[in-house]
C-alpha cells in the first residue's frame, strides 16, 4: 500500500490542480457566506469557557452539546468543521498589543511601569502560545426537500431573467431564501447550544468569517488588517479582460477565491509529504483509523505545549453517519469472521445504540498540519515527526502521513473552505466526536 501511494505522489506533482480549486467559497449575504454550489457556510470563534473545566466538567459539557445537536445531525444535512490552530511566534504580537494599552494607562495616572511591562514583554512570549478556534457551519442542499429545492431553483431563474450575465464575478442569486432560512436556524440553535454550556462563542461578520478562513490558510498575515470586498462595499468600476459587453462582470465584486488566492497565496508541491505554500513550507497528515478510546482535544493540546511548534487541527463532522455506512455494514454482516469480526462488531454497535436512541451516529474526518519558514525543511520535518508522535499518543489513533496529493491534504486542515476532507472517514457516536 505505501508503495503504491508513493507511486500516486509523485503522479500528483505532475497533474497538480491549482489552489483556488479546493475553495468553493463564491459571495456572501449579510449574515453568511455562500458556495458555489449555493450552500451558507457561517463562522464562530470560540472565545473560552466561563470557568475552568475538569475531566468531569468536559463530559458533562459534551453530554449536553449531544442532547441539543443530536437532531441536527440525524441526517446529512448539516456539517460542522471545528478547527484550532496555535502558533508560538504570534503570541509577541498580541502581547505586544495587550501590552501597549497597559503602558499607555500608567503614563497617564504617572506610574513608573516600564521595568515591570518590559519584562513581561520579553517573558511572556516565552511561555505563552498564540491560539485561535473556530467552528465553520456548513448547511448542504440536502436538508432541503425536493420541492423546495425546486422553489429556489425557480427563484434564481427569475433573477437571471431580470439581469445581464455576472460573468466570474460574485453571483447576488446563488443564495435561496428557503436555504438561507435553513441554515440561519441551524446556526441559531448551534449557538445557544454553546451558550447553555458556558462556552463564550461570537458569530463572525461575513468580513470576518473570510478573513479567518484566510488567516488559517496564511499565517503570516494574521493581523495585517486585509478585508475583502462583499457585495455592499465600495467598489471601482473595471474592465473585464473579455470585453464582453452583455456582462456586467466589472460592476461587481470578483468571486471569494479570487481574492483569498492572490500571488502570495500561491502554492507549490516540493515533495510527496512537502508543499510551500505562502511564507511557509507546510507538512500534513490524517486520520487513518480513529482512536480507540475517545479522550478529550485538552489532553493532546497540553502534550504539544512543551514542544513549541506551531500546528493545527480540523475535525470535520457530517451528519447521517448511518446512512454513509449502509454499504460497509452489508459487506461486515457477510464477512463477520476472522480479522473482520472486530468491524462487524463496531457495526452491530452503532446499530444498536441507533436503536435505543442513546446517541446518533456521525462520519468524523480528521486533519493536522504543521509549517516551518520557506527553506527550512529539516526542521519542517522535525516538527511534523513531533506532531504525529504526539497525537499517535492520544487515544491511539492512526494517522497516514503519506497522502495523494500533499497539498490536497494540507487544504483539508484549513478552516470553511469546503465541507470536504482527504482522510478516510469514521463512523462514531456524535458524543465521542464532539469530545
Amino acid at each position: 500500500m505505501s508503495i503504491f501511494l508513493s507511486i500516486m505522489s509523485e503522479i500528483s506533482l505532475l497533474a497538480k490542480q491549482p489552489i483556488s480549486a479546493f475553495c468553493d467559497l463564491h459571495t456572501a449575504t449579510q449574515d453568511e457566506l455562500i458556495s458555489l454550489r449555493g450552500e451558507p457556510v457561517s463562522v464562530i470563534r470560540v472565545l473560552g469557557v466561563r470557568r475552568t473545566h475538569g475531566e468531569a466538567d468536559i463530559a458533562r459539557c459534551v453530554e449536553g452539546l449531544r442532547e441539543q445537536l443530536a437532531g441536527l445531525m440525524e441526517d446529512d444535512g448539516h456539517v460542522m468543521q471545528w478547527v484550532y490552530a496555535t502558533d508560538p511566534a504570534l503570541a509577541r504580537a498580541d502581547i505586544e498589543a495587550s501590552l501597549r494599552d497597559a503602558r499607555s494607562t500608567a503614563q497617564q495616572i504617572g506610574l513608573d511601569m516600564d521595568d515591570i511591562l518590559a519584562e513581561q514583554e520579553r517573558r511572556f512570549p516565552q511561555i505563552m502560545r498564540w491560539e485561535a478556534t473556530h467552528i465553520a457551519l456548513w448547511t448542504r442542499i440536502s436538508a432541503l426537500t425536493r420541492e423546495e429545492r425546486a422553489q429556489d431553483a425557480e427563484a434564481r431563474k427569475q433573477g437571471y431573467r431580470a439581469f445581464p450575465d455576472f460573468g466570474a464575478a460574485q453571483d447576488p442569486f446563488l443564495a435561496g431564501d428557503i436555504m438561507v432560512g435553513r441554515h440561519r436556524a441551524y446556526v441559531a440553535r448551534f449557538l445557544t447550544a454553546l451558550r447553555s454550556q458556558e462556552i463564550a462563542a461570537e458569530l463572525l461578520s461575513p468580513h470576518d468569517m473570510v478573513r479567518a478562513a484566510r488567516e488559517c490558510l496564511l499565517p503570516e498575515t494574521v493581523g495585517l488588517g486585509w478585508k475583502p470586498r462583499l457585495p455592499g462595499d465600495p467598489l471601482m468600476e473595471r474592465a473585464p479582460d473579455r470585453g464582453d459587453d452583455a456582462s456586467v462582470e466589472g460592476l461587481l465584486c470578483p468571486s471569494l477565491r479570487d481574492q483569498i488566492f492572490t500571488a502570495e497565496a500561491s502554492a507549490d508541491e516540493i515533495s510527496a509529504r512537502q508543499v510551500r505554500l505562502g511564507a511557509y513550507e507546510w507538512q500534513g497528515f490524517d486520520m487513518s483509523l480513529g482512536p480507540e478510546h475517545a479522550r478529550p482535544f485538552t489532553e493532546l493540546v497540553r502534550a504539544l505545549a512543551s514542544a513549541h511548534i506551531p500546528w493545527r487541527a480540523s475535525f470535520l463532522i457530517e451528519g447521517g453517519g448511518g446512512r454513509g455506512f449502509f454499504l460497509k455494514a452489508q459487506i461486515a454482516s457477510a464477512i463477520a469472521f476472522g480479522a473482520n469480526k472486530q468491524l462487524w462488531k463496531a457495526v452491530e454497535a452503532n446499530r444498536d445504540m441507533r436503536a435505543n436512541n442513546r446517541d446518533v451516529a456521525v462520519r468524523l474526518r480528521i486533519n493536522f498540519a504543521t509549517w516551518a519558514p520557506t527553506g527550512e525543511t529539516t526542521l519542517l520535518r522535525r516538527r511534523a515527526a513531533t506532531l504525529e508522535h504526539r497525537v499517535q499518543s492520544w487515544g491511539n489513533l492512526q494517522v497516514n502521513d503519506l497522502s495523494g496529493d500533499p497539498l490536497a491534504c494540507v487544504m483539508s486542515s484549513t478552516l470553511a473552505m469546503a465541507p470536504a476532507s482527504v482522510a478516510q472517514p469514521a463512523q462514531l457516536p456524535l458524543r465521542d466526536a464532539l469530545t
